[in-house]
């Protein structure tokens, strides 16, 4: 009876003994996946710390592209205000009626258009913006291009314009700043919020997997407390020759075994307790942005609200300087017309009189080429004088010279009658030639 009840307890003792075997495999085994995921947990935590840096980092990049965004809007704000105070033109007159009409009325739809808009989404901001600032740049440039302005002659208009420019400007720059920085917060919140879960739905499993281990460690350890009650009632019941050091030596392995799955649980167990403070951490930084979201949204509705009645007190200033444009527009428009018809009337009289000056042209160049003719009749008949002259000159020289060599007072008389009558012909011919100059 004592051997077959030693035999069942040997059986016994092997079937638990293999049993625990199998459990500590287990247990090794999920022991160590259990610390892969807590590596993937850490490498994930970092994950989620280099994704809050990068944040902080757009958030500030955010920042200075806002101030950036800021400076452009005063500057166009800036050019705006000058522009609208250069829609006061001068009296002087203006070019193209047509294309004055046409680019003025581009002008007027842009302010109508921005009297129009009454809200602002904070995800259309910036389109906004761009949209007007081409279309008020392309109407105003285009105006300025066509019709020559100078200074508002009314100066308290000019400061009202200035003063509700200024506001606005102001307020869209504020608005601009809220909602991008709202957005950059709500994603951001979105983003955490979504690593807060998957935390949460890891540290569960992990916990899960902590109570499997922990459990399986208290029935490790009433095993082994079975064991060693088993193994004293043995040793109590052996015979002299009967050699339990084996199970002796299984029952050490498997203590260690078991020191060695304690240790590392203690160590998951502070691996937990990291991931814990982690997510506390990350609970508290989605609090924190969760809080700012709601501040700047609170405050973005109470700058909605702002900029409504700021819009609906702008509106009264654009209707009252579409009117004065118009009114303006028209008394030049005026001017212009009677200025086109006093020139109208000075070309029709300068054409008269040119008119006048062709036909005197005319009559002056037939007068021209009578003259011309008459001095070229003038000129033959001077020249045929002249040789008969000489002749005569010539034939009397011959003659006294035939007469009497002695008569010196002749000749000399003669060669000065000579000298004298080619001194005319060169004179008449010099006034011949002067007068050909001056026709």
């Amino acid at each position: 009876m004592t051997i077959d009840k030693l035999t069942i307890s040997l059986r016994r003792v092997r079937k638990a003994f293999d049993e625990l075997s199998q459990e500590l495999v287990v247990s090794e085994s999920e022991n160590k996946g259990l610390k892969e995921s807590l590596s993937e947990q850490k490498a994930s935590l970092e994950a989620a710390e280099e994704k809050r840096n990068a944040l902080e980092k757009k958030l500030l990049s955010c920042a200075e592209g806002a101030q950036k965004s800021r400076s452009q809007l005063e500057e166009f704000f800036q050019t705006l205000t000058s522009k609208i105070d250069s829609l006061h033109p001068s009296k002087e007159t203006a070019d193209a009626d047509g294309i004055q009409k046409l680019e003025i009325k581009e002008c007027l739809n842009v302010l109508r258009g921005l009297k129009e808009t009454t809200s602002l989404k904070a995800e259309k901001v910036e389109d906004m913006l761009s949209s007007v600032n081409e279309r008020l740049e392309s109407g105003l440039d285009s105006i300025l291009k066509s019709v020559e302005f100078k200074t508002s002659s009314d100066p308290g208009l000019r400061e009202f314009v200035e003063d509700q420019v200024q506001h606005l400007r102001v307020d869209m720059t504020k608005y601009e700043e809220i909602a991008v920085e709202n957005r950059k917060v709500y994603e951001s919140n979105v983003a955490l919020k979504e690593q807060l879960k998957a935390q949460q739905l890891h540290s569960s499993r992990l916990e899960e997997q902590i109570q499997t281990f922990q459990q399986s460690e208290s029935d490790m350890r009433a095993r082994s407390n079975q064991l060693e009650r088993d193994l004293d009632d043995l040793r109590k019941a052996r015979s002299p020759g009967f050699d339990v050091s084996g199970l002796e030596q299984g029952s050490a392995h498997l203590r260690q075994q078991l020191r060695k799955a304690e240790e590392g649980l203690e160590a998951a167990s502070v691996e937990m307790e990291t991931h814990k403070k982690l997510r506390q951490c990350l609970e508290q930084d989605g609090a924190r942005y969760k809080k700012c979201y709601e501040n700047a949204k609170a405050h973005l509705k109470q700058m909605a609200a702002a900029h409504r009645s700021k819009m609906q007190n702008a509106a009264v200033m654009r209707t009252c300087l579409v009117k004065d444009c118009e009114d303006k527009i028209d008394k030049y428009k005026r001017c212009s017309e009677a200025e086109i018809s006093c020139l109208k009337y000075d070309y029709s009289t300068k054409e008269a009189e040119c008119t006048e000056l062709s036909d005197k042209l005319d009559i002056s160049a037939d007068q021209l080429s009578q003259m011309k003719e008459s001095l070229a009749g003038l000129q033959s008949s001077l020249e045929e004088d002249m040789r008969k002259q000489q002749l005569v000159g010539e034939t009397k020289l011959k003659d006294a010279t035939q007469q009497s060599l002695s008569n010196s007072t002749e000749v000399a008389r003669l060669r000065e009658r000579l000298q004298q009558t080619k001194e005319k012909l060169h004179a008449k011919t010099g006034d011949l030639m002067k007068v050909e100059k001056r026709a």
